[in-house]
């Protein structure tokens, strides 16, 4: 669990520890906008972080599966606060992929493969 919440952290803006966030062949879709590769999804997140998200880590429910190969399935939906509107939380919906990988000359690892995002305003 304590890897799980390592990759919950990184939607927070804090970089979990032995994952790449994203390769190549990641695609990810955060409310209508869908992109691919590392460079695309980086910008993608620096042009959603001009908002100040905060998160309500008591709200969220958890799910995860393992899936084909070397992935695992999660599901992570619950309420946030964004910039501030304390009296208007966003619910939400995540739904990613990991990937686990194996490069030589590194330690194992995981980055997120396929990652949907939705938010909505209460």
């Amino acid at each position: 669990m304590t890897s799980f919440l390592h990759i919950i952290k990184y939607s927070t803006g804090v970089r979990p520890r032995r994952c790449s966030s994203t390769q190549e062949d990641s695609v990810a879709s955060f409310q209508r906008n869908r992109c691919r590769g590392i460079n695309d999804i980086r910008n993608l997140l620096e042009r959603l972080q001009t908002h100040k998200i905060q998160h309500d880590f008591q709200s969220m429910v958890f799910d995860f599966q393992p899936t084909f190969g070397d992935q695992v399935l999660l599901f992570v939906s619950g309420q946030m606060i964004v910039d501030g509107q304390t009296g208007q939380p966003s619910v939400f919906n995540d739904v990613f992929t990991l990937q686990h990988f194996n490069q030589p000359g590194q330690p194992d690892g995981w980055y997120i493969k396929n990652h949907i995002f939705k938010a909505f305003m209460c």
